[in-house]
Parts: structure tokens; sequence; C-alpha cells
């Protein structure tokens, strides 16, 4: 049998560099991002509380569960010089405004089937303007 060397002349024949690599890294990635999602879902919604996962983990109230599960979704940006008062994350119940994450506390969770966050680009999409940061929605219905 003749061997590579001998038909290219002694030299030997190498492989491009890299050329495996894009398929390394999408079986990576995909054994990297199998762990993190539930089963069902192709990835987790950082946006969502869903009902499973306040059903799992006990909360009294929805703010425990915000503060536990996205607890950022809380803190308050720095107002643009742009903005004349200042502005706080505002929590709507199904569509009802309640007011600020103060109104988390107490509310209780059983008819809750999702809670979701709209940063303020959104949050002013839906329901106008004055939402600067964001709004904490909560929902009793599936959309």
């Amino acid at each position: 049998m003749t061997s590579h060397a001998e038909i290219g002349g002694g030299r030997e024949r190498r492989r491009a560099p890299g050329r495996g690599l894009p398929a390394l890294l999408v079986v990576l990635l995909g054994l990297g991002c199998a762990g993190s999602a539930r089963p069902g879902r192709t990835h987790p919604d950082l946006q969502v509380i869903d009902q499973a996962d306040l059903v799992a983990n006990h909360f009294l109230d929805a703010y425990e569960a915000v503060e536990a599960l996205r607890s950022n979704w809380l803190n308050e940006r720095p107002n643009s010089l742009l903005a004349a008062s200042k502005s706080i994350v505002l929590v709507y119940y199904d569509n009802i405004r309640l007011g600020g994450v103060s109104e988390l506390r107490g509310l209780r969770l059983e008819p809750v089937v999702y809670i979701r966050h709209f940063n303020a680009l959104e949050a002013t999409e839906r329901w106008g303007v004055g939402h600067t940061q964001g709004v904490i929605y909560i929902s009793t219905h599936p959309d």
C-alpha cells in the first residue's frame, strides 16, 4: 500500500488549522446548555418566573419569589439626566397598576400563573410613558 508521503513527493498533507473547531464548539455549547434548562424548555427565560418555579420553592409571597429567583428585577437603575423626577420599578397585577415593589409583599401566589419582567422600553410600549425603571407583571391568566 502506498502512503500519503510517497504520493506527495515526501511532503505530508496537513489539515487546515481549526477545521474541526466549529463542530466541536457546537457540541460543547450544546452539552453546556443541556443541564441549564428544564425538560420541555429549550433555554431558561430569565424574564419569567413560571408557576413551576413558584410551586417548587414554596415562597410565602411574590416579593420573596422575585427576591430569591430574580433579585435584579428589584434594583432601580440610575435615571438619565432627562428624567425630571425619580421613577420606581412598577408592579402590575393583571394589568392593574399596584405601585412599587413593596406591593409584592404579602401578595399571595396561589392564583399566579407567572411573573414577568418588562424592561423600560417594553413597559413604555405596553403601558405608556412613566415606566423608565421597568415593570414586574403578575398574571393569573395564561397568555
